[in-house]
């Protein structure tokens, strides 16, 4: 996993290592790889007492086939489909055995 952190020089030859939400965590260090190193740790240790990182979908829910819209357009087998289903139908629909 990668998050963005601000990284800031301090007063005294120090750095401050921070993280926003929602892994909010600052850490200091006398080098910049201590406090990154410091800062790794805590977010470590958060994650290793059981905090999770997910993503939830909001919203109204998305058809299952939705993502699937779209996909054959343009292609010439599926135009190709679609004529032999529309000829399918038309020799149904003039079939005086179908009911």
């Amino acid at each position: 996993m990668e998050i963005t952190v601000l990284l800031e020089p301090q007063q005294g030859h120090r750095y401050r290592a921070s993280s926003g939400p929602p892994l909010a965590t600052e850490a200091e260090g006398t080098s910049r790889e201590e406090a990154l190193g410091n800062l790794r740790a805590q977010i470590e240790h958060k994650i290793r007492s059981g905090a999770e990182l997910l993503t939830l979908e909001v919203g109204p829910p998305v058809h299952p086939w939705q993502r699937f819209a779209g996909t054959l357009q343009d292609d010439p087998l599926s135009e190709a489909w679609v004529q032999a289903m529309a000829e399918y139908r038309t020799s149904i629909d003039n079939d005086p055995h179908t009911p």
